[in-house]
């Protein structure tokens, strides 16, 4: 958490330093002071908020593998394997954190330039709260005693009541009263916020004393509409021997040298003002530099496993019910088709135990899996609707059995109301027409439902509610919520990409071949954008995939209305040589998943006990999650690792070097009772052991 505070404030750093010298090289001698003022106030709070924003990047790729529960529900359909690995288990944390000096040293920083920021505030409201009110229009005029220059805070303008004896002090008046109209109190103060965090950065200095600056010019100009430039120059001088000014304020007597050239400088020209324009590219820049991808990694059931190839190999959809050992229908039945990459599918049942797949592969299989019953591979039914009975596992046990402590109750939210309903009444009531839930703790929960949100609101919405105020998006369930491609089903478009993509004559020449997967959003104007290459394919192959998806022919929209909007899938392709280019033959989902030697349970001990945490990286403070992809072949071996979310080269490797190491400790997958490859992704989490 530290360390990205302080890499954080680095970022605020090197953005205002860009604004900064943008604005000292293009705009400073300019007397276009408003737009001056927005450019200044613009480099305080562009690189404040750039960092903090994210773009979010769905990664398809995690839908088209089965949900991971915690460790203690491992079963041997699991895709992924989660490991921990902290280094109090496997290496113990010696090294002296470097980042902690560094740390305590900018706090104190602030704090110390806190301190004199409230000092600086006292000591001015001491004068206003002693001077004497002379006009209570705006502005507030107020006569001290004090020895000080005359200066505005606002809504006060401060005269000396030397100034003020003398009788002629109108320009001074003027000049103050410019400052407070303009509300220049305001930016001062913002510009002392930023330098407190930002006391290192000599940018930070810079911009509060150019905006200081450029509020003098402001109100200097506004003072000289209606009195002779010479005079006033002439008042500046006699009140520049005039005593240190009050800090935080706006003073008569501050920047003379800068603000007599700038009024005797001729109008910058209209013809300047296209210079403005040079702060567009700087902020785009910002904005490429330190604004993240945020990867999210999901499960969702309105974008269904892509399928295709070829007409031949795809069948009718299936339909059926799920029923229990009583004959009643099951809701929430997990139902997944065996396939290669991109082209297996998958359904939940209704609460009236119903459920549908679209277009099955030929030769796949179904998979019914539910808690508390038996897992059962079914070949499918095309021909009339299915009945499943599942077999209750007599041998399973609740992970979380009820327990008899008494929980305070926490408020509960239905569809904008409060409720006495419990949560799980509601969930039995809604089943899968569910559509957001949200748990609220603590000061979030009180601040939005007073003291009646004490011990937590559950705030719960049905799908038709939460579509309606967009909380989530529509979900896609029958063909007609789909777009299509070519007149097709939506699943054409990998025939299409299939058969459209060339294979580069450089990666032929150069004996390249491999497999490739991109992400891919059909936009509302029915386009295909935002292709996203997953892992790290060759780039020959790679671009070739890419440039046949953002050339590929219009979509048309989907037949339901209220499915309108961004559609997302993903394609596997894979390049063979000679010249071949083929779907990809490695499945996501088969009849007999992948597992290690003794349980998922085994691998995550292992990986926690083989992994060792980089010495660099612990001493840069490095921490975070990696996800690795690769194939356990037909013979259980190891094949394939790629990076498909990387944290830092240095855990990237070593990810890749613990995953090897499971080389031959895998049993293969099966599909129709043959050996075939399988894809499986492990997320592994490196993380410093805490003192």
């Amino acid at each position: 958490m530290m360390d990205n505070f302080l890499l954080y404030m680095l970022k605020v750093s090197a953005g205002s330093a860009m604004l900064c010298i943008s604005y000292l090289i293009f705009f400073r001698k300019d007397t276009f002071y408003i737009r001056n003022r927005i450019i200044l106030i613009l480099s305080i709070l562009v690189p404040v908020i750039v960092p903090l924003l994210t773009y979010t990047v769905t990664v398809d790729s995690l839908q088209q593998s089965l949900t991971v529960p915690d460790m203690s529900g491992f079963t041997e359909s699991n895709l992924q394997a989660v490991a921990s690995i902290n280094t109090a288990k496997t290496t113990s944390l010696t090294s002296f954190n470097l980042i902690r000096p560094f740390a305590w040293l900018y706090f104190v920083g602030i704090v110390i330039m806190v301190i004199r920021s409230l000092i600086s505030l006292l000591s001015t409201c001491n004068i206003i709260r002693r001077g004497v009110i002379i006009s209570k229009k705006f502005p507030t005029v107020l006569i001290s005693e004090k020895d000080h220059p005359p200066f505005s805070f606002f809504p006060y303008a401060v005269i000396p009541v030397s100034e003020y004896t003398r009788g002629n002090y109108n320009d001074i008046l003027d000049h103050e009263s410019a400052h407070l109209r303009q509300g220049h109190t305001f930016d001062l103060l913002l510009s002392e916020m930023f330098l407190a965090f930002q006391w290192f950065n000599p940018f930070a200095w810079l911009l509060k004393r150019y905006m200081v600056l450029n509020h003098e010019y402001m109100a200097d100009h506004l003072s000289l509409s209606n009195r002779s430039i010479k005079d006033y120059q002439y008042r500046l001088l006699n009140i520049a021997g005039a005593p240190k000014s009050v800090a935080l304020t706006h003073t008569f007597n501050s920047e003379l040298k800068n603000r007599i050239i700038m009024i005797n400088t001729k109008p910058t020209t209209r013809k300047a003002a296209w210079k403005t324009l040079i702060i567009v590219p700087v902020v785009i820049g910002l904005s490429y530099a330190f604004v993240e991808p945020e990867y999210k990694y999901v499960i969702t059931e309105k974008e269904p496993l892509t399928i295709s190839e070829a007409p031949l190999i795809i069948q009718k959809g299936v339909k059926g019910v799920v029923l229990n050992e009583e004959g009643l229908p099951i809701q929430g039945v997990m139902i997944m088709s065996t396939g290669t990459t991109g082209y297996s599918r998958s359904a939940t049942t209704d609460i009236d135990g119903k459920f549908q797949l679209l277009d099955i592969e030929e030769g796949s299989a179904l998979i019914f899996t539910f808690l508390g019953y038996k897992k059962q591979i079914l070949k499918p039914d095309l021909t009339s609707e299915m009945k499943i009975s599942l077999i209750k596992d007599q041998e399973y046990r609740d992970p979380n059995p009820v327990s008899n402590v008494q929980v305070p109750k926490p408020l509960v939210y239905f569809d904008g109301k409060i409720t006495e309903q419990s949560p799980s009444d509601i969930y039995q009531k809604l089943g899968l027409n569910i559509g957001s839930f949200k748990f609220l703790r603590g000061k979030e929960a009180t601040d939005k439902y007073g003291e009646a949100g004490k011990n937590g609101v559950v705030e719960i919405y049905s799908y038709e509610k939460a579509v309606e105020l967009k909380l989530i998006p529509y979900r896609r369930k029958e063909a007609d919520d789909y777009p299509t491609f070519n007149g097709k089903s939506y699943i054409a478009f990998n025939e299409y990409i299939i058969s459209k993509t060339k294979y580069p004559e450089e990666a032929i020449r150069n004996g390249i071949q491999g497999r490739v997967w991109v992400n891919y959003t059909v936009n509302e104007n029915n386009l295909v954008e935002k292709v996203m290459i997953m892992g790290n394919p060759d780039p020959l192959l790679g671009a070739a995939v890419e440039k046949t998806c953002l050339e590929s022919p219009k979509w048309d929209p989907p037949k339901n209305n209220k499915a309108f909007g961004p559609f997302e899938s993903s394609v596997s392709v894979k390049f063979e040589l000679p010249d071949k280019v083929l779907k990809d033959d490695v499945y996501i989902v088969s009849e007999v998943m992948p597992k290690y030697k003794d349980d998922d349970m085994g691998m995550l001990q292992f990986i926690a006990e083989n992994a060792k945490y980089p010495e660099a990286a612990k001493r840069d403070s490095v921490e975070g999650r990696v996800l690795v992809r690769f194939i356990v072949n037909e013979s259980g071996n190891i094949e394939e690792p790629i990076i498909l979310k990387s944290i830092h080269p240095l855990l990237d490797n070593e990810a890749i070097r613990v995953v090897n190491l499971l080389n031959g400790s895998i049993s293969p997958g099966y599909q129709d009772g043959k050996p075939v490859s399988v894809y499986y992704m492990v997320p592994i989490t490196f993380a410093l052991a805490r003192k």
